[in-house]
C-alpha cells in the first residue's frame, strides 16, 4: 500500500496506521426479577468486521504517533 500524503501535515511524522472502525457488543447482565440491564464492564469486538475509516471521497484516515489524523489517498 502507498498513501499520499504519508506524513502528518501537523507535525511531519510518518503515519503509523489507519483509523479503523470496529463493531463491538457491549455485554450486560439482566436481573430476572426486574428486567433491568446492567453493563457487565466489557465489550466483545468483532474483529472480522474491522474496516479502515474513509471519507466521502474514498480517502483513508491516517494517524501518526502523536494522534493527529488526516485524509490520504491510496495509490497503486
Amino acid at each position: 500500500m502507498k498513501f499520499n500524503p504519508i506524513t502528518c501535515p501537523k507535525c511531519g511524522e510518518l503515519a503509523t496506521g489507519t483509523v479503523d472502525l470496529l463493531i463491538g457488543i457491549a455485554l450486560f447482565d439482566i436481573d430476572p426479577d426486574t428486567g433491568e440491564a446492567e453493563y457487565e464492564g466489557r465489550t466483545d469486538i468483532w474483529w472480522d468486521g474491522q474496516q479502515s475509516d474513509q471519507d466521502s471521497q474514498g480517502r483513508y484516515f491516517l494517524t501518526c504517533e502523536h494522534g493527529h489524523e488526516w485524509p490520504a489517498e491510496m495509490q497503486g
